[in-house]
């Protein structure tokens, strides 16, 4: 009896001995994996940080794409043709402005345009105009234009900005609907006065407030 209680003890300080170690290597591993964690997270403050860099880099970018384009105006629905020259293009957008904006031909020969150029389909055309208060005059005609015609005259923005506008269309038209004071300033949208903060604006990752 005292040999068997013997060995029994001598088993159970194995199986101690054996769980101090099971223990030992629990916490080895442990301690790694806490090295790896603080690491991980480390990397991952720097790849945030370095991520809202490049975020802030592209804000600029954008803003200041949308600066060198202020004195852009698209004209869209102007038919032309295959070989027609920059030139050409030009005497089109003056004969546009004339006929189907009802500008005085005194006034569309006193517009300076820098650059009169058309970019791919539709085949809109950009034109680029000396003086901001041209572009502001163009555009106080669109209303004379027809109602239902094929024509367009919009602001030149950039994709990302211009992708964000037609999110925000039917917040605009509704807000109009309802006797609001609504007008979008670039990537924005006002409503009487407060900018518009909705679920539409939840990926505009790149609009300062």
């Amino acid at each position: 009896e005292f040999y068997h209680l013997k060995a029994r003890v001598m088993k159970l300080e194995e199986e101690k001995q054996s769980m101090i170690e099971s223990i030992q290597f629990m916490q080895e591993d442990l301690n790694e994996l806490r090295v790896k964690v603080k690491s991980t997270t480390a990397n991952l403050q720097e790849a945030n940080k370095l991520l809202e860099k490049f975020s802030e880099l592209e804000r600029r970018q954008i803003k200041q794409e949308c600066y060198n384009r202020r004195n852009n105006i698209k004209f869209f629905g102007i038919k032309d043709s295959d070989k027609e020259s920059l030139e050409d293009t030009e005497q089109t957008l003056r004969n546009f402005l004339t006929k189907e904006m009802k500008i005085r031909q005194e006034d569309v020969d006193n517009i300076q345009f820098e650059r009169v150029h058309r970019i791919p389909f539709p085949r809109p055309i950009i034109a680029k105009v000396s003086f901001y208060q041209d572009k502001e005059f163009i555009k106080s005609h669109t209303k004379d234009i027809r109602k239902g015609s094929k024509y367009g005259v919009a602001d030149d923005f950039p994709r990302e900005v211009d992708e964000i506008r037609k999110d925000l269309q039917p917040v605009l038209k509704k807000a109009r609907s309802e006797q609001k004071t609504a007008f979008c300033n670039m990537e924005k949208l006002l409503i009487n006065g407060i900018l518009y903060h909705g679920p539409e604006t939840k990926r505009f990752q790149f609009t300062v407030v």
